[in-house]
């Protein structure tokens, strides 16, 4: 049985987007064509009312006017790359900017701007390709992209698999914003996380990585024991001030 699919609106250019929906027993997954997003996650229960544990909107003109990669795949780099500037072989790469003089999760037409071809889709498996030109944005090389979407049980996944052309950098993530306690029902400040990783990557002003790599002993950012997000997000730490909350890399064990 194939996804089922329906019209999502449209976006400000006049694009058509669809939606299409993952489901099993124990969960329905809604994703667009539209910068691949994940428009929400619900959780069937048999017993109670089903609730949906991300935040999303109705139709795809609100996702182009949120801006900020707002539920989207990112690509073809995740974060920031400094003043748009990139090495790769001795050979130096100005890439098109869109975050205070750094290019942002791609550049300002990167993968979440993208309406991406849906290469196979079933009940509880979705495919979504897109072919990303040499130079676009000013990255080298040809970079042909998967993003595989799979409902298992209870658990949502989502696999990369890419091909290019050239030497270039490849580094892909997704930008959904989840309420575990369901979308309508507040903030998330008394969530609690776990984050196995002993140190973080410190930023400046502008949110670049300054190349140090900080142990977690003694800080805001220690979630090795679980702990409340509003427990340490408003003290006078710079590194809180910077990322206005959290918004840094975690090194994780490999």
């Amino acid at each position: 049985m194939s996804a089922a699919s329906v019209p999502f609106g449209q976006t400000p250019d006049g694009h058509p987007a669809q939606l299409l929906t993952l489901e099993n027993s124990e969960l329905r997954v809604r994703i667009t064509d539209f910068g691949g997003r994940i428009v929400s996650i619900e959780m069937l229960r048999p017993k109670t009312a089903d609730f949906d544990v991300l935040l999303g909107f109705d139709e795809v003109s609100q996702y182009a006017q949120a801006g900020g990669a707002f539920g989207a795949l990112l690509g073809r780099n995740a974060n920031r790359i400094a003043r748009g500037e990139l090495t790769i072989d001795g050979r130096q790469y100005q890439l098109a900017t869109n975050d205070r003089g750094a290019t942002l999760h791609g550049g300002p037409h990167g993968f979440d701007m993208v309406f991406w071809n849906v290469a196979s889709a079933t009940q509880d498996e979705l495919v979504l390709a897109n072919v990303s030109p040499d130079g676009d944005q000013g990255f080298p090389g040809e970079l042909r992209v998967e993003a595989r979407y799979r409902v298992t049980g209870s658990s949502l996944s989502l696999e990369f698999r890419a091909e290019t052309s050239a030497t270039t950098i490849a580094s892909f993530s997704a930008h959904p914003y989840f309420n575990l306690a369901a979308a309508a029902s507040g903030d998330i400040l008394g969530h609690e996380v776990t984050i196995a990783a002993d140190a973080f990557l410190p930023t400046d002003a502008d949110q670049i990585p300054t190349g140090e790599i900080r142990s977690l002993d003694g800080t805001s950012f220690d979630f090795r024991q679980p702990m409340t997000i509003n427990a340490r997000i408003r003290r006078a730490d710079p590194q809180l001030l910077h990322g206005q909350g959290y918004d840094h890399y975690y090194v994780l064990p490999p």
